[in-house]
């Protein structure tokens, strides 16, 4: 799970590390990627709660994600809590519905991005195994062999 060997290595010139913006003639550099969240394109019911009953469908979401991409959004940000998982699942599925159809010599949206996940630490998960297990889970629910960014989402201590 964690290796020196993730495709995402985010090195100097990678273009995913450093975005050139444009705004009234001006340009500046960036030193960390523009991002996107998506707590909100899972389909479990707290979801459909958050988004007023309403499920994004995939080919809309697929959508916002080639948008995103083609404006140099290049971090997706979600967590195995957004949903119980589903908002990472439905953003593998996203991903690659909006790789469907490719430009010829056009590298697949998923090389161009860079995914985020999050750890949910409750009271009675606070062992590397439940950290572990949960990283494996998101990896699969996500389609990767690894995430460069693990974050510990909302954390709980544990004598809370």
């Amino acid at each position: 799970i964690f290796s020196r060997s993730c495709p995402y290595p985010l090195q100097r010139g990678d273009p995913r590390r450093t975005q050139k913006y444009s705004d009234d003639n001006r340009t500046m550099e960036l030193a960390v990627p523009l991002g996107i969240g998506t707590m909100t394109w899972g389909n479990a019911p707290l979801d459909r709660l958050t988004n007023r009953g309403v499920v994004v469908p995939l080919p809309d979401l697929a959508a916002i994600a080639r948008r995103a991409v083609a404006s140099g959004i290049t971090l997706f940000d979600t967590a195995e809590g957004y949903g119980g998982g589903s908002s990472e699942r439905r953003l593998r599925q996203a991903l690659d519905l909006a790789d469907c159809s490719p430009m010829a010599g056009a590298p697949p949206l998923r090389e161009k991005v860079v995914v985020a996940t999050k750890f949910l630490p409750t009271v009675w998960r606070w062992t590397q195994g439940s950290f572990l297990g949960a990283l494996r889970g998101s990896l699969e629910r996500l389609g990767v062999p690894c995430v460069p960014l693990y974050f510990l989402h909302t954390p709980v201590h544990p004598l809370a």
